[in-house]
C-alpha cells in the first residue's frame, strides 16, 4: 500500500508514461477528470532509467496514499498482429520478427488485446523500469500507448458518412504515426521517425497510397501539430486538425496541452 500522510482520502490516478529518453508522471482526480499535476522527466544516456524512476516514484508527490490507480504507458516499439493470429505462448516470437532487440532478457514483452478492434497491440517495457514501479505499486496496469487512442479514433471512424474514408497522423515529436480503419478493423498502423520534412511527406503519401485513398474525396485527420509536413495540404485537399477537446469534448483534462493524446485517452478511457 502508497504511505500515508494524511487521514483525508482524495482518490487521484497516476499514469507514467515511459519515453526513450524519460518519463512523465500525471496526477489525475478521476471524479472531475481533472489534472492534479504533472512532470517530466529527462534520462540522460550515462543514467540508469531504473534507477531515476524508483528515486522520482518515491517522492510524497506520487508515492501516497491518495494513489488508488496507477497506468503505465510504454511509446516505443509498438507493433499489432491480428486478433486470429494472435497467440499468448508466442508473443515474444513475434515482437521479434518486427524489433531486433540486442538483449532480449532485459525487456518484458506485453500486450493489449483490443477486440472491437480484432487487433492485438504487442509492446515492451525494460525490466528494471517494470521492476522499479511494481515496487512502489504492485497493481499498476500496464499499456502500449496506441491501444486506448486506437479505440477512441475507430469510434470517430465509425461516425463517418457519405462513404468518406478516414487517415488519421498521429504526431509525437519526430515520429509520425498513422492510423486507417476499414469495416471496424484495424488495416494499417505504422510508425515513422522523421529527420527531415521530405522523408516525412514521402511516408505520409506513400501510406496514403498504399490504402487507395482519395486526395480529393477522403480526409486526412492531424492529431496535433508537427513541423514536418507544412507541404502536405499540396497533395491531399481535406486535412482537418483534431484537438483532444474534440475527441473528448466538455471534459478538462482533454484541454491540458501539457497531457499528450495517447495519455489523455488512456486516462479518459479508464476513468
Amino acid at each position: 500500500m502508497p504511505a500515508t500522510g494524511s487521514k483525508t482520502h482524495i482518490p487521484q490516478n497516476l499514469s507514467i508514461r515511459l519515453r526513450a529518453d524519460g518519463f512523465c508522471f500525471f496526477v489525475c482526480n478521476p471524479h472531475d477528470s481533472s489534472l492534479v499535476r504533472c512532470e517530466r522527466f529527462d534520462v540522460g544516456a550515462d543514467e540508469d532509467m531504473g534507477e531515476r524512476l524508483q528515486t522520482e516514484l518515491g517522492r510524497p508527490e506520487y508515492f501516497n496514499h491518495n494513489i488508488d490507480q496507477v497506468f503505465v504507458l510504454s511509446t516505443e516499439n509498438i507493433t499489432h498482429i491480428p486478433l486470429e493470429e494472435f497467440r499468448r505462448e508466442s508473443s515474444e516470437a513475434m515482437y521479434e520478427l518486427t524489433f531486433n532487440h540486442p538483449d532480449m532478457e532485459k525487456i518484458h514483452v506485453s500486450y493489449n488485446i483490443l477486440p472491437h478492434l480484432e487487433t492485438v497491440e504487442l509492446y515492451s517495457i525494460p525490466r528494471e523500469v517494470e521492476h522499479a514501479i511494481l515496487q512502489y505499486y504492485p497493481t499498476a496496469r500496464f499499456f502500449g500507448a496506441h491501444a486506448m487512442l486506437m479505440e477512441r479514433l475507430l469510434r470517430l471512424d465509425n461516425e463517418k458518412t457519405d462513404g468518406i474514408r478516414l487517415f488519421f497522423i498521429y504526431p509525437d515529436g519526430d515520429n509520425l504515426t498513422v492510423f486507417h480503419f476499414d469495416n471496424g478493423r484495424l488495416r494499417m498502423s505504422n510508425t515513422f521517425t522523421a529527420h527531415n520534412a521530405p522523408d516525412a511527406l514521402y511516408f505520409i503519401l506513400y501510406a496514403w497510397k498504399t490504402l487507395g485513398l482519395d486526395a480529393e474525396r477522403d480526409h486526412c485527420l492531424l492529431l496535433g501539430q508537427t513541423q514536418w509536413l507544412k507541404e502536405l495540404p499540396n497533395y491531399v485537399a481535406n486535412i482537418i486538425r483534431i484537438n483532444p477537446s474534440m475527441l473528448f469534448p466538455n471534459i478538462p483534462l482533454a484541454k491540458e496541452k501539457d497531457v499528450p493524446l495517447d495519455t489523455a485517452a488512456l486516462l479518459l478511457n479508464r476513468l
